[in-house]
């Protein structure tokens, strides 16, 4: 008999990747709502969720001849909106340090830290 072949991920690769971005993104959260306050959070939370629809338009209206399973659609939304904004923001605070440090000038290593 032979071998059944192994399909998609197992449960501990989906629960170890869902915990990576459920607590990264609480984390990018708690960061953000300590520089910018609740109010800062909760306008830019509306103003990030307002283009999505049209996303995730785009991301089924490229993939309508050869549609992937809609988990696939659905991790890469969410891996975007947790990992990958903790990475950058990670990544974005160190370049403006360092701008900072090279420039001694606030305004200009804001605008050149991203």
């Amino acid at each position: 008999m032979a071998a059944k072949a192994h399909r998609g991920a197992s449960g501990c690769c989906l629960g170890c990747f869902s915990m990576l971005a459920l607590s990264t993104g609480l984390l990018t959260l708690l960061l953000i709502a300590s520089d910018v306050g609740l109010h800062g959070l909760a306008a830019g939370l509306c103003m990030a969720c307002l283009p999505v629809p049209v996303y995730v338009g785009l991301a089924m209206w490229v993939d309508r001849y050869e549609p992937e399973p809609p988990t696939l659609l659905a991790g890469a939304f969410f891996w975007g909106a947790t990992v990958a904004v903790f990475v950058s923001y990670l990544l974005n605070t160190y370049n403006s340090s360092v701008f900072l440090q090279a420039t001694g000038d606030a305004r200009v290593a804001q605008a050149l830290g991203g």
